[in-house]
């Protein structure tokens, strides 16, 4: 079984939720800001984690991270499961990473209309008066994805903010992404899927009043069949190694897990 150090069997932090209809908190601002999906937590995002911290901590500042609530792919394709984590195990997940604030602005028609410049004027400098970000050689942003990091450092430059980026962080020629971890997923490569992330896969899962299990409607799953799994606690935390019955359309038919049962770690 893989576990990352930083990110298992921890209790989250308190982390204050931002979503930018008010005005942020004055000690909030200045801080070091992570641009990225953050979906699956992989390598990639725990070095772009690692950097964000040394660079907050190294200056004093705030450490945040922009999370888009909707995902783009709902807005633009009206995506179904697609994430790698959702609900508790994306809160759990985030909460240990030890940020000081999530920014979570609503992502709507409007804001995807943005333009570069106005992306960076109006929500790094205004709303969030952010000293540095941090992100992958590859991000894009604003209206159809015009900005690039050249962009980026070029506006940081006209509106007084840092731009900091990390190396891509490769598996064998491959960069580590979240699409390359759901191509795994698809394929039922879960082995592969725990390396990608550097610890096993962890996911959130539900029990009804009936007693039935089942997934959070955007959360991205293996095909159908039987899986061997972790069922965990809140905190993540193993209670029992049993096996999960998979159908083709992500419905649950056997899964015998203690109801305190709140995520599962798949095993590889």
């Amino acid at each position: 079984m893989l576990h990352a150090p930083d990110l298992q069997h921890q209790q989250p932090a308190p982390l204050f939720g931002f979503d930018g209809r008010s005005e942020l908190p004055a000690a909030f601002r200045g801080s070091v800001l992570l641009l990225g999906s953050f979906d699956g937590f992989h390598r990639g995002h725990r070095a772009l984690l690692e950097r964000g911290r040394t660079l907050a901590r190294a200056s004093g500042r705030p450490l945040a991270v922009l999370q888009l609530d909707p995902h783009p792919q709902v807005l633009f394709r009206g995506a179904t499961r697609f994430r790698l984590v959702t609900g508790i195990a994306r809160t759990l997940l985030l909460g240990q990473c030890g940020f000081d604030f999530l920014y979570t602005p609503r992502f709507d028609a409007a804001y995807a209309a943005l333009p570069p410049g106005a992306f960076a004027r109006t929500v790094l400098c205004d709303r969030l008066g952010v000293g540095a970000v941090v992100t992958g050689p590859d991000f894009r942003f604003g209206h159809k994805r015009l900005g690039d990091v050249d962009m980026l450092r070029a506006l940081g430059r006209r509106f007084g903010f840092a731009v900091d980026t990390i190396d891509e962080v490769r598996d064998g020629t491959q960069r580590i992404s979240s699409s390359l971890i759901r191509e795994a997923i698809t394929r039922g490569d879960l082995a592969r899927v725990a390396r990608l992330l550097g610890r096993d896969w962890l996911v959130g899962i539900a029990r009804d009043a009936q007693g039935r299990w089942s997934f959070d409607a955007e959360q991205l799953l293996p095909p159908a069949g039987d899986w061997p799994v972790e069922a965990c606690d809140a905190a993540g935390g193993g209670l029992v190694r049993t096996t999960l019955s998979l159908g083709a359309c992500g419905d649950v038919s056997r899964f015998a897990a203690p109801s305190s049962c709140r995520m599962l770690r798949w095993l590889a």
